[in-house]
Formats: structure tokens, C-alpha cells, sequence
């Protein structure tokens, strides 16, 4: 009955796994053929009353050709759907479609959370499930086992490999354990249900209405929709109910375990190597009753898990940083590749036990710390608004407002300074409890404008790894915060000679070299853009005189931004200390990036047109959902686009021989004595153990597939396919000891590189062009990331470099 493949269920062996055939068919066939049913049926009921017989047969033959395809469509996905766990702490996915087939792989040292769901119907009558295991790379679930045999078997399988490669994981020790509050669930679903009430009763008096302009004796729309609305909503209600009430969450010395659903059921853990912070949430209601809200953040952006309405919540989320405290000088989890522990052999032997290498942070001794209470400076919160009030001084009487909140928001916040962590709070109808450990900051921002200097003040801005925005000390008083202290808590060292009054050759061993021309190359085609817009405006003052004050207009932009890019530029620097990266910025508003090498995921160098002289960028783990930063007192945000994390450097001259030594820096994290990057430095790059470049043929099929659907495109097909098939040509792929390498770009040169281990999974497949040309893509995510941090597309070879990458990531 169950069609399942599975070798090695027991053991040390290899897992290999193929969903159970009805319920994966089932999942898939059955959703499809209800909907083309619903669209059948309403085309043919249409058809019989409007059009002359026999078309509305139509729609039953539709119904049955369209099934027909879905299942076809399902029987060749389900060939394709294979997964593998292996000892050496490795997952394999493989699936497809009729046009596609990838495979993803996940090393096990990076799995941030695993979900086992029981789903309702398809476990209750033939005992299979899910179990999604979710990684530092990606919101998404990175692998998904779907519909497999004895789900809880297969789920304790992946606690035991991550066992075997370093995690805990042994829940011996229960710590705390809650459920939502049942005043706090009869609270939200009483919301829900009003909520529905109200939209029911809009909709009704809709239909009414519509009733009567009709002079409608029967209300068959009214009765319709009404009727199912009236079982579905209660129904709704009731399941969301008892969900809320049979969730529990425990926590453990070394993982937090939580249980939810009514029906179908999850179970799901996060390993406390991999928690990266928990945050608290009260509502002006919640403060009344006593109950919270409580948001653990893993290595990931996005994927914050809501523990809800919780009476004792700031006791679960203390339980949780006792445990995160309780980590902080234990080993990270590493590869189990060369062996297992507690084999006869010794480290890096077959069966041997597992080095361990701790990459985190180095951690302050508790009576070494430094430990502050800080609050917002009053008058540096509202100086601004003053001198806004004066500008526009027409429209002061709505600052206000803004005045009030700007208030409330400096008396309701307050900073804490830990010995392991920063947190930061705000008390007033809302309350919002962020922290952040200091194991899991990536990086630091230190701003400071002229107000600031003048009232003696900074902000300081922490990236982490696990959450979707940045935890801000905002306008705290710069004699208040020893930032040294601070910084070196979060792992940055300074060496040194890095001091104010180093030498700039010592402090600043790659300075921004602006000159002039480069900085015509650096924007050379918006000068082509700005300088075609001033002949036509030229041109046109002839016929037109008052369009010649258009054409003046125009040339102070290039003198304007001349002058701006020589104090900022000159002003802008990176240095490399024997921990971290830095980087100043800015004129009047200045800004200071630290981050340590092991958290730069990922670095970018572009050479501007016909010239040694470039940009590089610094890509640092984790990212933020745009929207700019959130007010304190608002939740998180859950949407809107993911911005990575990191500083670019311009003006870099002799980009080509940092390229290499960049990259041989950040991976050796060198020590105290430091690395420099010498000015003239021959570079020394490695030769590729593989060299790809893509097919012409997916691009040059897609832009004319393109061009004909969207077909005001067409036209343009001579400029465009010439350049399509130069951009393509010029893009090449490097497999380096040490890194993987896309260079592209026809006038702007990129030179994209990530390190192998910074790799936290891989994935390759094959789309319908790369079925057709024979070619396919091998794509790179890093931890922290939402998207891909390197994609090799259209590669002839890809599965040769796909085994490359495979064979050296995660060593």
C-alpha cells in the first residue's frame, strides 16, 4: 500500500526515502481535480443556459482531460521525489516536473529547525506525514520529506544525526513548560469571531440590498454564499480554539520543544546552538491580563516562531536565555564526514569522535564584562523636530503630534547592557522586549551626525544573524557607552595600531583613491544619459530660448556631484584588524561598520570601465525586511522585501590583487598580529580546479520568447539580442581551492566570490531551456539568507561543478 522505498530505517546507515505513493498522489490530484470540477461545472452550467447545445459538454470533457494531465503530471513528479539522509551528517533532496528536476543539499550542522506534521486525514487512515527541516539559509523550509512512512521514526533520526554532529539535543532537563492562557485563547477568538460577524453581516446587507434593486423574490446569490458561510465560520472557530488550547511549549537545557495543532499536528525543536534570540510583546490588553507574547528567532531571516498569549511568558523567554547563557563557550557543531562519535577511532578517523571548532564570538568573563542600564538623551531626540519646526515653520502646528510621540518614545525606552547579550525595551501602551546575544551579532554600525558631536551623543545598531531587524542604542550618551568595552563584547578587537593617532598607512591600509577620472568611469553611462539630454536641451533652446535655462540646469549636476564625491570619498576608508573589517563614511554624518571576518558571507568587487579601479562590497550574514527601521514599541516586520546585510568600499585601487587576498584573509581569520593588505601586493590567484562559462542558447531563447509575449519588445530585438549574447559571453565560473568565483558584466566587471565554508546549502536543477540546450544551474546559499548568494546558471557542465562544490563546502 505504501509504494515506499527506504533502506537503512535502522542503524548507522544511509536513510533513502520515497514519499508513499496515494498520499503524495492524493496531496496533489485531488486539490487540482476539485478546482478544475468547480470551473467545469460553472462553465457548463453558463454554457447550457447561454449557448446552443451540445458546447456545454464541454465542460465534463475538460474536467476529465485536465485530471487526466494533473495525474500525469503527479506520476512524473513522484519518480523524480526521492530523499537520503546520510551518517556523515548529510540530507539529499531530489524532486521535479515535467520541465524540471533539482536536488538540494543541506549540511546538518546547519539546521536551525525541524517540523514534524502529522497531517489529519492523510495520517489518520494511512500513517504518514511530513518533516520540514529548516536551515540558517533560507525563511523557506530548505528540505521538506512529504508524505513519508513512520514520520516520528524519520524525525527522531534527524535529532540523532544532529547528535552525531555536535548538537545536544538530549532534553533531559525540563526547564519550563506553558501553554496559552485559556482566558487569553477565548480572547482571540472572541476577536476572530466578531471580526466575522461584522464581515458577515456586511456581506449580507450587500446581498440585501442587491435583492431588492433587483426585485429578486428568491435571494439564490444570498443563499449561496450565506449558507456555507454560516457552517465554515463557526466551524473555523472551533478548530482555531481548540488549536490554541492543545499548543505546548517546553523548554529544555538544550532545545526549546513546543507542540500545536488540533487536527494535524506539528511537533517541531529548536536546538540552543541555533536560537539567536527571544523577544517579548505585550499589547495595552495583555499588560491588563498578564499575558504575553513570546518570539524566538533561529539562524535565519524570517523565521521567528510566536509563542501566544502566555501567562508566565517572561518566564519561558528567561528559560530560553538561561539556555542560550548556558551555550556560549561550548563548541559549534562541525561536519561529521570523517567519522562518528564514539567509533574506535581517533579525531578525523573513521568512526572517531568529531573536532570541534568554536567560530563564535570570544567570550568576555562575566566579571570582565562591561554592563550598563542606558536610556535615550531628551535633548538629542528632539532637536531635530526643533529645527524642523523652524524650517517649516507653516506647517509647525503638526509637529506637534510628532513632538508628543517623540516624547513617550525616549521616556518609555531603555537599553540594557549585559554580560551576554544587549536589550533593548519599551513600556508604555505596548510593550516590546528585544536581545540579542552577543554570539549571534554579525555586526556593529557606530552614527554619529552633528548633532550628535555638538550634544555628545551616538547610536549604535547591532546586526544578528537570527532576526529581521536590526536591536538600535539610539541617541545614548557617548560618555555613558565605553564602546571599546562594548565592541570587544561582540568579538571585535581592536589591535594595536588602531587608534585615532595610528599612522594611515597602519589604520587605513585600503583608503577609498578618488580621482577624477575614475570617477567619470564609475558613472560613465549616466554621463552618456545626462550629456544626450543636454544636446537635445540645447538643441531645443534653439527653437525654444527659455529651454537654454534647462541646459544650465543640467550642468551644475555634474559640478555639484564632483564636489560632494570629493569630500566623501576622501573621507571614506577600510581597515583590516586582526578580528574584523572596518569601515568609516561620511561627512557631517558619519558612520563606522565593524564585522568579523567569520561573519562576511560574501564579497563583491566591480571594476569601473577601462580601469584598475573599482568597489568592493562586504555581504554580512543575516538581513532586514525593508521598510527602514522599526519604532520601538512596533513588532517587527514580517513582510516586505529582505535587504542583506552589509558596507561597500569605493575607489579601491588595484582591485584585481585584493580580489585574492580579501578572500585568503577572511578565511584565515588571522590573529593578533593581523593581516594588511600592502599597497601593490602582487596577487597571487590560485589556478581554477574547474572553469565554466554559460550557454548562449537560455537567453537568447528566453529574451525571444519574452519579446513575442510582451511584443512592444520586438523591435528592440536587434539592440537587445546583440547585447544579451555579449553579457552571456562575458560571464564566467571558478571553482578556486578555496572559493567559488562568478565574474560578469560587459563595461562594470563583478567579480563575486563566496568561500566554501561560508556555504550552508546547496541546490542544482534543470529547467525546461536546460532540459533543451542540456544545461542547468547550481545555486549557493550562505546563513542568514532569504535568497541565493551565487547562482551558476546555464552551465553545460553543472553537474561537474555541482560534485566540485560538493566535494570541498563545509570542511
Amino acid at each position: 500500500m505504501h509504494d515506499e522505498t527506504e533502506t537503512g530505517a535502522a542503524g548507522d546507515g544511509p536513510l533513502e526515502l520515497k514519499p508513499v505513493k496515494i498520499g503524495f498522489y492524493a496531496k496533489r490530484v485531488v486539490p487540482a481535480a476539485i478546482f478544475f470540477f468547480v470551473f467545469a461545472t460553472g462553465g457548463s452550467i453558463a454554457a447550457f443556459f447561454l449557448i446552443e447545445p451540445p458546447v456545454w459538454l464541454l465542460g465534463p470533457v475538460g474536467f476529465v482531460l485536465l485530471t487526466a494531465f494533473a495525474w500525469y503530471a503527479t506520476s512524473v513528479a513522484y519518480g523524480k521525489e526521492r530523499y537520503r539522509l546520510l551518517p556523515e551528517g548529510r540530507l539529499f533532496c531530489a524532486r521535479g516536473g515535467l520541465l524540471s528536476d533539482e536536488e538540494t543539499e543541506l549540511d546538518i550542522r546547519n539546521v536551525t529547525h525541524v517540523k514534524l506534521r502529522l497531517p489529519w486525514l492523510r495520517h489518520k487512515f494511512f500513517k504518514i506525514g511530513d518533516v520540514m527541516i529548516e536551515s540558517a539559509g533560507s525563511e523557506a523550509s530548505e528540505i521538506t520529506l512529504r508524505s513519508i512512512v513512520r514520520p516520528e521514526d524519520v524525525y527522531e533520526r534527524v535529532q540523532e544525526l544532529m547528535r552525531r554532529s555536535g548538537f545536544a539535543l538530549r532534553q533531559e532537563e525540563l526547564l519550563h513548560e506553558e501553554s496559552p492562557d485559556p482566558l487569553g485563547v477565548a480572547i482571540e477568538c472572541g476577536g476572530l469571531a466578531l471580526s466575522a460577524f461584522f464581515g458577515v453581516i456586511g456581506l449580507g446587507a450587500e446581498i440585501g440590498f442587491e435583492t431588492v434593486a433587483s426585485s429578486s423574490s428568491i435571494p439564490w446569490i444570498g443563499l449561496l454564499i450565506g449558507v456555507p458561510l454560516l457552517t465554515i465560520v463557526p466551524t473555523w472557530l472551533l478548530i482555531r480554539f481548540l488549536d490554541l488550547r492543545r499548543r505546548t511549549y517546553r523548554v529544555f537545557d538544550d532545545a526549546v520543544v513546543y507542540e500545536e495543532g488540533f487536527l494535524t499536528r506539528d511537533n517541531a525543536f529548536i536546538p540552543a546552538e541555533n536560537i539567536a534570540d527571544s523577544n517579548t510583546k505585550q499589547n495595552l490588553l495583555d499588560q491588563i491580563l498578564g499575558l504575553h507574547d513570546v518570539q524566538v528567532s533561529c539562524q535565519g531571516a524570517g523565521q521567528e516562531i510566536k509563542f501566544r498569549r502566555l501567562k508566565r511568558g517572561v518566564a519561558l523567554s528567561g528559560a530560553i536565555d538561561r539556555v542560550v547563557e548556558s551555550f556560549r563557550d561550548r563548541p559549534r557543531p562541525t561536519s561529521t564526514r570523517t567519522g562518528i562519535p564514539g567509533g574506535p577511532g581517533g579525531p578525523g578517523e573513521p568512526g572517531g569522535p568529531v573536532e570541534q571548532v568554536h567560530v563564535g564570538a570570544p567570550t568576555v568573563p562575566v566579571d570582565e564584562a562591561w554592563t550598563a542600564e542606558l536610556r535615550m538623551s531628551m535633548s538629542r531626540a528632539l532637536i531635530s523636530l526643533f529645527v524642523g519646526a523652524v524650517v517649516l515653520c507653516p506647517i509647525a502646528p503638526f509637529l506637534i503630534f510628532a513632538l508628543i510621540e517623540r516624547v513617550i518614545r525616549v521616556m518609555a525606552t531603555s537599553y540594557q547592557v549585559r554580560a551576554s547579550s544587549i536589550k533593548s525595551r519599551y513600556k508604555f501602551l505596548n510593550v516590546v522586549e528585544r536581545e540579542f546575544q552577543y554570539e549571534k551579532v554579525t555586526g556593529v554600525v557606530v552614527s554619529e551626525g552633528p548633532f550628535d558631536r555638538w550634544l555628545g551623543t551616538l547610536t549604535v545598531t547591532f546586526w544578528s544573524i537570527g532576526a529581521s531587524q536590526p536591536l538600535v542604542l539610539q541617541h545614548v550618551r557617548r560618555d555613558e557607552v565605553d564602546l571599546p568595552a562594548l565592541l570587544r563584547q561582540v568579538g571585535i578587537v581592536k589591535g594595536e595600531h588602531e587608534d585615532d593617532d595610528a599612522p594611515e598607512d597602519v589604520r587605513d591600509p585600503m583608503p577609498a583613491r578618488f580621482s577624477i577620472g575614475a570617477w567619470l568611469k564609475a558613472s560613465f553611462v549616466g554621463w552618456i544619459l545626462l550629456g544626450t539630454l543636454f544636446v537635445a536641451s540645447v538643441v531645443a533652446g534653439l527653437f525654444l530660448p527659455p529651454l537654454w535655462l534647462f541646459a544650465v540646469m543640467i550642468l551644475t549636476i555634474p559640478a555639484m556631484s564632483l564636489a560632494w564625491s570629493i569630500v566623501f570619498y576622501g573621507r571614506m576608508r577600510a581597515s583590516f584588524g586582526p578580528t574584523h573589517v572596518e569601515q568609516e563614511q561620511g561627512i557631517f554624518w558619519k558612520k563606522r561598520f565593524h564585522a568579523r571576518y567569520e561573519n562576511i558571507k560574501k564579497v563583491i568587487l566591480t571594476r569601473y570601465p577601462w580601469s584598475s579601479v573599482g568597489s568592493i562590497e562586504f555581504r554580512v550574514a543575516g538581513e532586514q525586511k525593508a521598510g527602514g527601521q522599526n519604532k520601538p514599541g512596533e513588532e517587527a516586520s514580517s513582510g516586505g522585501m529582505a535587504v542583506p546585510y552589509g558596507f561597500t568600499t569605493r575607489y579601491v585601487e588595484g582591485l584585481e590583487d585584493k580580489a585574492v587576498r580579501i578572500d585568503e584573509l577572511i578565511a584565515r581569520q588571522p590573529g593578533p598580529a593581523g593581516m594588511v593588505l600592502e599597497p601593490g601586493a602582487a596577487a597571487r590567484r590560485p589556478e581554477p580546479s574547474l572553469a565554466s562559462k554559460p550557454a548562449v542558447a537560455n537567453s537568447v531563447a528566453g529574451l525571444i520568447l519574452l519579446s513575442v509575449i510582451i511584443f512592444p519588445l520586438l523591435p528592440l530585438l536587434p539592440f537587445t539580442l546583440p547585447l544579451t549574447i555579449i553579457a552571456v559571453r562575458r560571464r564566467r565560473y571558478l571553482i578556486e581551492p578555496e572559493r567559488v568565483v562568478v565574474e560578469s558584466g560587459i563595461f562594470y566587471r563583478a567579480h563575486e566570490s563566496v568561500l566554501y565554508d561560508r556555504i550552508d546549502s546547496l541546490k542544482r536543477a534543470q529547467g525546461a531551456f536546460g532540459k533543451l540546450f542540456g544545461n542547468g544551474n547550481v545555486t549557493l546559499f550562505t546563513a542568514g539568507s532569504s535568497k541565493p548568494d551565487l547562482q551558476i546558471q546555464d552551465a553545460p557542465d553543472f553537474p561537474a561543478i555541482y560534485e566540485a562544490i560538493q566535494a570541498r563546502y563545509g570542511r
